[in-house]
Protein backbone atom coordinates (compact mmCIF):
# COMPACT_ATOMS: atom_id res chain seq x y z
CA UNK A 1 0.00 0.00 0.00
CA UNK A 2 1.30 3.13 -0.99
CA UNK A 3 0.77 6.00 1.25
CA UNK A 4 0.88 9.62 0.34
CA UNK A 5 2.21 11.45 3.35
CA UNK A 6 1.94 14.87 1.98
CA UNK A 7 -1.76 14.29 1.08
CA UNK A 8 -2.66 13.28 4.30
CA UNK A 9 -0.81 16.39 5.94
CA UNK A 10 -3.01 18.63 3.44
CA UNK A 11 -6.29 17.72 5.78
CA UNK A 12 -4.80 19.26 8.93
CA UNK A 13 -4.49 22.52 8.37
CA UNK A 14 -2.44 22.73 11.20
CA UNK A 15 0.44 20.59 10.10
CA UNK A 16 1.12 23.21 6.89
CA UNK A 17 2.98 25.52 10.27
CA UNK A 18 6.11 25.31 11.06
CA UNK A 19 7.97 25.37 14.32
CA UNK A 20 11.38 26.06 14.44
CA UNK A 21 12.20 26.90 10.99
CA UNK A 22 10.91 22.94 10.16
CA UNK A 23 7.48 21.93 9.42
CA UNK A 24 5.47 21.03 12.45
CA UNK A 25 5.30 17.22 13.58
CA UNK A 26 2.69 16.26 15.80
CA UNK A 27 2.57 12.91 17.71
CA UNK A 28 -1.26 11.97 19.46
CA UNK A 29 -1.56 11.80 23.07
CA UNK A 30 -3.49 11.46 25.73
CA UNK A 31 -4.61 15.28 25.98
CA UNK A 32 -5.66 15.94 23.07
CA UNK A 33 -5.24 15.06 18.77
CA UNK A 34 -5.45 16.60 15.84
CA UNK A 35 -8.45 17.08 13.76
CA UNK A 36 -8.87 16.86 9.73
CA UNK A 37 -10.29 20.11 8.06
CA UNK A 38 -13.33 17.85 7.20
CA UNK A 39 -13.94 16.87 10.75
CA UNK A 40 -14.26 20.40 12.16
CA UNK A 41 -16.41 21.39 8.79
CA UNK A 42 -18.77 18.98 9.90
CA UNK A 43 -18.59 19.66 13.58
CA UNK A 44 -19.23 23.79 12.08
CA UNK A 45 -21.87 22.12 10.51
CA UNK A 46 -23.77 20.73 13.34
CA UNK A 47 -23.26 23.43 15.63
CA UNK A 48 -24.64 26.10 13.16
CA UNK A 49 -27.39 23.88 11.87
CA UNK A 50 -28.38 21.27 13.67
CA UNK A 51 -27.15 21.48 17.43
CA UNK A 52 -29.91 19.85 19.68
CA UNK A 53 -29.87 17.04 21.70
CA UNK A 54 -29.29 13.69 20.68
CA UNK A 55 -32.43 10.95 21.79
CA UNK A 56 -33.29 13.24 24.06
CA UNK A 57 -36.44 15.65 22.37
CA UNK A 58 -38.99 15.21 20.45
CA UNK A 59 -38.98 18.07 18.37
CA UNK A 60 -37.81 18.46 14.66
CA UNK A 61 -33.78 19.16 15.60
CA UNK A 62 -33.37 16.95 18.10
CA UNK A 63 -34.80 14.02 15.67
CA UNK A 64 -32.44 15.39 13.27
CA UNK A 65 -29.38 15.07 15.31
CA UNK A 66 -30.37 11.88 16.34
CA UNK A 67 -30.78 10.52 13.03
CA UNK A 68 -27.23 12.15 12.07
CA UNK A 69 -25.95 10.76 15.07
CA UNK A 70 -27.08 7.06 14.39
CA UNK A 71 -26.27 7.10 10.51
CA UNK A 72 -22.17 8.63 11.88
CA UNK A 73 -22.40 5.85 14.08
CA UNK A 74 -23.45 3.36 11.29
CA UNK A 75 -20.66 4.95 8.71
CA UNK A 76 -18.06 3.80 11.21
CA UNK A 77 -19.42 0.77 12.03
CA UNK A 78 -19.34 -0.11 8.14
CA UNK A 79 -16.03 1.38 8.16
CA UNK A 80 -14.22 -0.76 11.00
CA UNK A 81 -16.62 -3.74 9.84
CA UNK A 82 -17.84 -4.42 12.36
CA UNK A 83 -21.07 -6.45 13.53
CA UNK A 84 -24.09 -4.54 14.17
CA UNK A 85 -24.40 -5.73 17.76
CA UNK A 86 -20.94 -7.37 18.88
CA UNK A 87 -19.37 -3.94 18.73
CA UNK A 88 -19.56 -0.84 21.08
CA UNK A 89 -17.93 2.54 19.80
CA UNK A 90 -17.29 4.32 23.25
CA UNK A 91 -16.62 8.33 23.82
CA UNK A 92 -12.85 8.26 25.56
CA UNK A 93 -12.09 4.55 24.54
CA UNK A 94 -8.32 5.45 25.36
CA UNK A 95 -9.32 6.30 29.43
CA UNK A 96 -11.28 3.20 29.38
CA UNK A 97 -8.51 1.06 28.03
CA UNK A 98 -6.22 2.64 30.49
CA UNK A 99 -8.72 1.87 33.24
CA UNK A 100 -8.87 -1.79 32.13
CA UNK A 101 -5.47 -2.67 31.21
CA UNK A 102 -3.56 -0.91 33.99
CA UNK A 103 -4.58 -3.42 37.05
CA UNK A 104 -3.49 -6.25 34.72
CA UNK A 105 -0.06 -4.45 34.05
CA UNK A 106 0.33 -3.66 37.78
CA UNK A 107 -0.56 -7.56 38.67
CA UNK A 108 2.33 -8.30 36.01
CA UNK A 109 4.79 -6.11 37.26
CA UNK A 110 4.53 -6.98 41.05
CA UNK A 111 4.63 -10.52 39.95
CA UNK A 112 8.45 -10.31 38.01
CA UNK A 113 9.87 -7.90 40.70
CA UNK A 114 8.19 -11.03 43.23
CA UNK A 115 10.76 -13.21 41.07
Amino acid sequence: MNVDIQKIREDFPILSRTVYGKPLVYFDNGATTQKPRLVVDALVDEYYSVNANVHRGVHYLSQQATELHEASRETVRQFINAGSTNEVVLHGVRRKVSICLFPALEMSLCRKAMR
